[in-house]
């Protein structure tokens, strides 16, 4: 009874009592009942010595802790209080026996893995009292289950590290979490869920590369994309078609078969990218394989198709489910390639978009483009589809026509494009002739891949947070930035922002238009721990009459996470600690107690230790002669001249 043992206390001593957590708090006695777990942790050996300081001088009798011996913060080194000067009394709240909890710690969990690559993270599951008990820890990606494991629990108190391995198959930011179901009795259901972030980045980008002929364009493209460390290439090049006349047997050929069943079922999600360059399929394998690639792109790959004599409606592709994912339609019948001269000319579209952003500046980048050298050929089509974005024309030499030559689409969760020219290798070719160089060529190459397999600077929608983790109390900047289907900023795009928490489920926010054209800002507070996802979704504004109106075109969306904490290290290990508490009593004279003593015994121990003690103590003696003090002797005969004053007034003088 702990109220009795206060009220027996304060009888004899006078008490003075404090909260202790990481800090030491003054309390008043009609608080305790309202007393709760809070601060960051316990921190018992540092609140000793604060006592102690704040004290020094005074009759300090002895300390009494009512604890559970937690002490997870500050000094951990008890062997310092074998100095201290101050009898300690410790009362355990809880017996360590009858404890009983489950727990999963972290131990080791990266923040990042890399696409199609094994990653492991590794946790601790402690335990108490669970003994003969198997109990089941989960992975969970958002409510998906990745992985499970059974744990048996052998002893009452019991330590297992897991390990869980996984492959990451998309690019982003995603919210796991490890947790094993609450068991019968557990005293603390919090410490049995850990949750982490996982950044997924490429560690290379995987393009194939399948050329119809050895060529010019298929040299130089190739050259360009081995001399990026980023890219793993690898790439197929047709060198001889089943309609050849070989007068040898088909064994004793050098060259390897066209593994083109395992490429385009098996191995083709392996991959970011897939270019067909100047390629036709009708030797080498079945339409349905076309199909495969269709549902590859609609997953979020992505396909480009160059020209030449055996691409696009020459190669046989009109009408087929590859003319359903490229960003033009195909002319029926073969014959669309034309051998005639003409040069690259950005739209206004290509002025802005990052394909064709060979250098920052605008202006410089028109007149870059129009120093390229001629080409000298390109195929045509019959349109090109609504919603696909012609970046380039090809300008006819002397003429006043032009036809599509570089045109992008988004094709459900993927990305394609047509390069309308297998010519475009002059750009490298001639260039280095004329003493210019090639980067030009080289970066035209490595923006149009990036765009292609949605590297994150090229994304449409983009949600930033000023940093990952937040302490409770913080705000939240979240910003948005939104490019037009051209990247121009979406000044007046529809933007659509949600927060999503497990505990408070999603809650839209009202983001409002920053400084800069087309980024837009919210603030988030939770009141509560975990891992918020903020996800954006953007739509295009267009004008319908004579008002605007909200249209149905999607620019983009994007995803982020950011972690909200408390630092709260009470419930990481909240088995009762009656070592610890045992060992400050012992170091500094008191005793210990555990929490079925009754009062009247705590009472009669910590009074038997406390007897003989001063109940003052004197820090300095200095006489003074009021003869020869004469600011003390005028003070005294003030106050006896106030007092017969009041006396006389009073009828008593």
């Amino acid at each position: 009874d702990n109220a009795a043992l206060w009220k027996a206390l304060s009888a004899e001593y006078d008490l003075r009592l404090y909260a202790v957590n990481d800090i030491v708090t003054p309390l008043a006695f009609d608080t305790l009942q309202d007393l709760g777990v809070s601060g960051r942790g316990s921190a018992l050996l540092d609140a000793l010595f604060t006592l102690q300081n704040e004290y020094q001088g005074l009759p300090l009798a002895g300390v009494l802790f009512l604890t559970d011996g937690a002490n997870n913060t500050g000094t951990t080194e008890s062997a310092l209080l074998e100095d201290f000067a101050l009898p300690v009394f410790t009362v355990g709240a809880g017996e360590r026996s009858r404890y009983r909890d489950i727990q999963i710690a972290e131990k080791r969990v990266v923040n990042f893995a890399f696409l199609r690559s094994p990653v492991t993270v590794d946790f601790t599951l402690k335990s108490w009292g669970y003994q003969g008990t198997t109990v089941p820890v989960i992975l969970k990606q958002g409510n998906q289950v990745v992985a499970t494991t059974m744990v048996p629990i052998a002893q009452p108190e019991f330590t297992a590290p897991i390990s869980f391995t996984f492959t990451p198959r998309e690019i982003g930011t995603f919210s796991y979490a490890v947790e094993t179901p609450l068991q019968v009795g557990e005293m603390i259901e919090s410490n049995n869920r850990k949750e982490f972030s996982l950044h997924v980045i490429r560690d290379k980008i995987r393009i194939l590369i399948v050329s119809g002929r050895p060529s010019w364009s298929y040299r130089f493209l190739r050259r360009a994309l081995k001399s990026d460390p980023t890219i793993d290439l690898i790439s197929f090049i047709i060198l001889r078609t089943p309609s050849d006349v070989v007068n040898v047997p088909e064994r004793q050929l050098s060259l390897i078969p066209f593994p083109t069943n395992r490429l385009f079922t098996r191995e083709l999600g392996n991959f970011d990218l897939l270019i067909f360059d100047n390629f036709s399929y009708t030797f080498y394998f079945p339409l349905p394989y076309l199909e495969h690639i269709k549902r590859f792109v609609a997953e979020g790959g992505a396909f480009a198709m160059f020209g030449g004599d055996q691409s696009f409606g020459d190669g046989g592709y009109a009408q087929t489910p590859l003319e359903e994912i490229l960003p033009v339609e195909m002319l029926p019948k073969p014959g669309g390639y034309a051998f005639l001269p003409g040069k690259m000319e950005l739209t206004r579209e290509g002025e802005t978009h990052p394909i064709t952003q060979i250098t920052v500046d605008g202006e410089e980048n028109r007149l870059l483009w129009e120093e390229m050298p001629v080409l000298k050929g390109f195929n045509r089509v019959l349109r090109v589809k609504p919603g696909a974005i012609v970046l380039g024309n090809y300008a006819l030499a002397g003429k006043d026509q032009r036809f599509p030559l570089l045109v992008a689409m988004k094709y459900k969760k993927g990305r394609t494009l047509a390069l309308l020219t297998d010519q475009t290798w002059r750009w490298n070719f001639e260039m280095v002739g004329k003493k210019k160089g090639n980067r030009h060529y080289l970066r035209f190459v490595r923006q149009m891949i990036r765009w292609l397999v949605k590297d994150p600077t090229f994304k449409q929608v983009q949600v930033l947070t000023s940093k990952e983790t937040y302490q409770i109390g913080e705000e939240a900047e979240i910003r948005v930035r939104v490019f037009n289907n051209d990247f121009s900023p979406a000044t007046d795009a529809v933007l659509t922002l949600t927060v999503k928490d497990t505990q408070a489920g999603v809650r839209e926010l009202s983001p409002a238009p920053a400084a800069q054209p087309g980024e837009y800002v919210a603030t988030y507070q939770p009141d509560h721990p975990g891992i918020f996802t903020v996800r954006a979704v953007a739509r295009s504004r267009q004008a319908r009459g004579s008002s605007p109106s909200f249209s149905d075109q999607i620019l983009g969306s994007d995803e982020t996470l950011f972690r909200m904490v408390q630092p709260q290290i009470e419930f990481e290990n909240a088995a009762p600690g009656e070592a610890l508490l045992r060992k400050m009593a012992d170091l500094t004279g008191g005793r210990y107690f555990s929490a079925t003593t009754p009062w009247q015994e705590i009472r009669e121990e910590i009074r038997k230790r406390l007897a003989g003690k001063a109940e003052y103590r004197i820090v300095e003696e200095r006489p003074l002669e009021l003869r020869n003090t004469l600011w003390a002797f005028l003070a005294l005969l003030s106050l006896f001249s106030l007092e017969w004053i009041i006396r006389r007034r009073g009828g008593l003088a």
